[in-house]
């Protein structure tokens, strides 16, 4: 007899449906020899077989195990692993965040399309050099350098949360401080009924900056390891189509500009923040070239 050794009762498994929460459960129950039970209970519990076959977005979160059948009293007295007969196991599942179902890998670090995503607005003020500029239209009131205004930018900053995360690329690393090369699509919040928007609003090329992430690591009762990881993007709203980041402002025309610098003679356009590809981040939904 083995892990794999075991039959499902008679009246299992059973479903909830929580309207108040959207939350799926289900409960199953196995049979297996008493002496294989925790075997059975590991292999039912483990990552490669532990989804719930007829709906794998449930998670098996808890188990519990009781005597079933005879108690063998001639043999507990040799092996108290047979002190039973039988043993009853049941599994309850419910929907987790971030089960993978598939295996991870290079382009696919969580295994799963499951992710948390948390959006914000910060500002950040900007000093405007006063230049040539007057608080009045005669041009006779100059502003002094004390008196020179601040210009208010905002900052929509994304958190994204990948899951179980089992395999951990170097690109996490390598591509800090990058821009986006292709447009990356974000899924909208609910609507005001409840459903998922399906609709996805899109990032243009360069306006999503990579600022590196957040790890917390955990492991389980069955010694499984892995870890919730947080990628962080600030997208730098200056009205610029694409390509953002690399335009700065210009106290003197009041404007978001490129800056240049002589290259033989010419001007040529500098871009302090350069273009990568963020595949390898393992970004749900996958972004789309454009």
């Amino acid at each position: 007899m083995g892990a794999t050794d075991y039959t499902e009762m008679p009246g299992y498994p059973t479903e909830e449906l929580d309207i108040t929460t959207g939350e799926s459960t289900a409960t199953r129950q196995f049979q297996c020899d008493w002496g294989d039970r925790y075997d059975v209970r590991d292999y039912l519990l483990s990552y490669d077989t532990g989804l719930y076959e007829y709906d794998t977005l449930l998670l098996p979160i808890k188990s519990s195990i009781v005597p079933f059948g005879d108690k063998n009293l001639a043999e507990s007295a040799l092996n108290k692993k047979s002190l039973y007969d039988k043993a009853l196991i049941t599994i309850n599942y419910k929907a987790t965040v971030g089960y993978p179902s598939n295996p991870a890998g290079e382009n696919n670090i969580t295994g799963a399309e499951f992710v948390s995503q948390s959006i914000s607005i910060e500002s950040q003020f900007l000093s405007v050099t006063s230049g040539t500029l007057y608080w009045d239209s005669s041009l006779t009131k100059a502003i002094d350098d004390g008196q020179a205004p601040e210009k208010l930018v905002q900052f929509k900053k994304f958190a994204i949360t990948l899951h179980r995360v089992t395999y951990m690329p170097k690109e996490l690393d390598t591509l800090i401080g990058t821009i986006n090369i292709a447009a990356y699509e974000v899924v909208k919040f609910l609507n005001g009924a409840g459903a998922v928007e399906e609709e996805l609003y899109t990032k243009a090329i360069g306006n999503m900056l990579y600022e590196g992430y957040n790890i917390s690591r955990s492991w389980t009762g069955l010694g499984i390891e892995s870890s919730d990881v947080t990628l962080n993007f600030s997208e730098i709203m200056n009205g610029v189509a694409q390509d953002a980041w690399n335009y700065f402002w210009n106290p003197d025309t009041q404007a978001w500009s490129k800056i240049y610098k002589d290259v033989a003679g010419t001007g040529t356009a500098v871009n302090i923040y350069t273009k990568a590809d963020w595949t390898k981040l393992g970004l749900p939904p996958v972004y789309v070239e454009e």
